[in-house]
């Protein structure tokens, strides 16, 4: 759909979608905006970013390498809720470990140990995501 001065720029064939633009999707994609404003999920990816950019601060601060630990992490990276932590070797034994804890995070870049929430965390799980990477790292 769009304007016919806009319409004259596609060439039939070029841009296609099978269930682009039709009344399911349409709907469901108002509910989203509608979910998005109305219950506040900005200022909430807001929050909880913010909380996590602490949690994970706190954690650098508390595994940097040194002479009682030679692997640790270097730092945080990200924005908002999709965060990392960059550690100074492979990140794949952390994952792992996180894995055994019951906390999904990936790899990045294979020195990153990646937190990719769901818009609708709370704080309350991220601290508990953070505490088992803590006791990953630990371990």
């Amino acid at each position: 759909m769009a304007r016919d001065e806009v319409a004259r720029g596609f060439a039939p064939g070029a841009h296609a979608s099978t269930f682009g633009g039709n009344p399911l999707a349409c709907a469901a994609a108002c509910e989203v905006l509608e979910r998005i404003l109305e219950d506040g999920l900005l200022d909430n990816t807001r929050a909880t970013g913010e909380h996590l950019e602490r949690r994970l601060g706190a954690l650098v601060a508390k595994h940097r390498p040194g002479k009682a630990s030679p692997r640790g992490c270097v730092e945080t990276r990200g924005r908002g809720l999709l965060r990392g932590i960059a550690l100074d070797g492979d990140a794949a034994p952390i994952v792992e470990r996180c894995r055994e804890r019951g906390l999904l995070v990936s790899v990045a870049g294979g020195t990153v140990v990646r937190f990719a929430p769901a818009l609708i965390v709370t704080a309350v799980e991220l601290d508990e995501a953070v505490d088992a990477l803590d006791a990953a790292l630990s371990a």
